[in-house]
């Protein structure tokens, strides 16, 4: 393994922290959700998620995504007035949507959610929401000077003010689901506090607004690109809500949070960190040997990972929702969830190389045609699935996205990725997915063990495969010997 490929498994590691942290207190909250709301409630809760992703996409015009693309190729003085050019539009934006976000709820709010909703509870959202969308400009900041390490404690503190406020505003003082956003909101807030120094550092005058311009020109399709991606993966929840019931939202909901253990530990720790190497390196002669290895390594996670997700899905959703029968149907929907996430973080691979070229117009039409086919497959297959045919759509789409990605790459000769592997894997997976649902036990002893003999058994199907080899266990091993500097 290069020295190149460690660091960003290094890198990942460390990101994967604050990850699987901020994942662990989905898993901690849960319980108090399921016991502090009703189904109804846990689907609404799963609306604003949606529209929170929303406003995190679009709030700040594609300047998140342009401070990271432009940031090395200004002085070391010239990054911080660039950096502070960018924290300035980006508040201001940030503002703006979030205020008209508010607008919005609260001026059509029996349309989108179709129950009663207090102004209190829009106004903790929107606070929540402005909070999350300042706190990743210093994230950039720290990621782009490879502080991995720093960020992630940031990271952690935030998970764990929200662990704590929210088990207080639940518990003790019985908000409901106010309380939820209160505590969001004031852990997010505090947090941007504790990062202002490091804001502070990072800036200088006079602002640099003629490369700002050059990377919000560069980021807004990318922006649109975002916004498409979000009604691709969400919009499942608010159909099902205007065709089906909120109660299914909320059942559909509590799955997909288990499959996307996936992209918070794997799909989210990979990119944030090979994205920043990326573009660092965009000049490396050996970039492309580099991302083809990564690839096969983030390929061979996700699968891994993600079958241990389907192999253990029923005691998952058995204990995160206190055995509530509700439910327990939800764990026939993880397996099509996690293909679908699968699917998209190659998706996420395939497009840093037309980012590199600057093809983000065509990355943007793109996702909205992806978009649109799952919309339509949504509205054609909710009605009589309901929200099975929510768990299948996403895969479907995205499956779309990347061909489409694979055959725009191939054309400009930068279609260096290891697509047997990706196939192979995909083969292996459905294989034993498919054995893991034909076969259950009466017992939980019984379903546990036979979920552990199929991993063992996909693990071995990857070695058959020649996906895994001698090699690459034995290069982990050293890693982990390895002793850090």
């Amino acid at each position: 393994m290069s020295s190149q490929t460690t660091f960003i498994v290094r890198q990942s590691a460390i990101y994967g922290i604050g990850n699987t942290l901020a994942k662990l207190s989905g898993a901690l909250l849960l319980p108090l959700y399921m016991a502090f709301t009703s189904e109804a409630e846990f689907g609404l809760i799963a609306l604003f998620e949606t529209i929170a992703q929303f406003l995190l996409a679009i709030s700040a015009l594609g300047a998140k995504a342009g401070l990271s693309r432009y940031y090395y190729e200004c002085t070391d003085r010239g990054r911080r007035q660039f950096f502070a050019a960018s924290l300035a539009f980006i508040t201001a934006s940030s503002g703006v949507f979030c205020l008209l976000g508010l607008w919005a709820m609260t001026t059509w709010s029996v349309e989108i959610f179709r129950i009663p909703i207090s102004p209190a509870t829009f106004v903790l959202f929107s606070v929540a929401v402005f909070g999350l969308l300042m706190a990743e400009v210093p994230y950039i900041a720290l990621r782009l000077q490879q502080k991995a390490r720093q960020q992630t404690v940031h990271r952690c503190v935030n998970v764990l003010m929200t662990i704590a406020l929210t088990f207080v505003f639940l518990r003790v003082m019985h908000w409901g689901v106010e309380g939820i956003f209160a505590a969001q909101a004031a852990a997010n807030m505090l947090t941007l506090i504790g990062l202002t120094p490091c804001m502070v550092r990072n800036c200088a005058a006079p602002p640099d607004v003629r490369t700002l311009g050059e990377s919000v020109r560069y980021g807004i399709p990318l922006a649109l690109s975002n916004v498409v991606t979000i009604v691709l993966t969400l919009s499942d929840r608010h159909i099902l809500n205007q065709l089906r019931s909120i109660e299914e939202v909320g059942g559909y909901s509590l799955a997909y949070k288990i499959a996307n253990i996936i992209q918070m530990i794997v799909v989210t720790s990979f990119i944030t960190s090979y994205t920043y190497f990326y573009y660092k390196s965009l000049h490396d002669p050996g970039l492309r040997r580099t991302n083809r290895n990564i690839f096969r390594l983030f390929v061979i996670a996700m699968s891994v990972i993600g079958f241990g997700l389907v192999a253990f899905r029923r005691e998952a959703v058995w204990v995160v929702s206190l055995g509530r029968e509700a439910y327990q149907d939800s764990a026939m929907l993880i397996p099509y969830l996690v293909v679908g996430l699968l699917v998209s973080g190659i998706r996420q691979m395939l497009t840093l190389p037309l980012t590199k070229l600057k093809l983000t117009r065509s990355i943007s039409a793109v996702s909205v045609l992806i978009a649109l086919t799952n919309i339509v497959l949504n509205f054609a297959l909710i009605p009589a699935m309901g929200k099975l045919g929510a768990s299948l759509t996403t895969g479907m789409a995205q499956a779309l996205g990347c061909a489409v990605f694979y055959l725009m790459l191939r054309r400009r000769g930068e279609a260096d990725f290891d697509m047997a592997v990706v196939f192979k894997c995909l083969g292996a997976f459905a294989a034993f997915a498919a054995l893991a649902s034909a076969v259950q036990f009466d017992s939980v002893a019984g379903n546990v063990a036979w979920g552990a003999a199929l991993m063992a058994g996909f693990g071995g199907s990857l070695f058959a495969l020649r996906v895994v080899g001698p090699d690459d266990i034995r290069e982990a091993i050293a890693q982990i010997r390895r002793p850090r500097r």
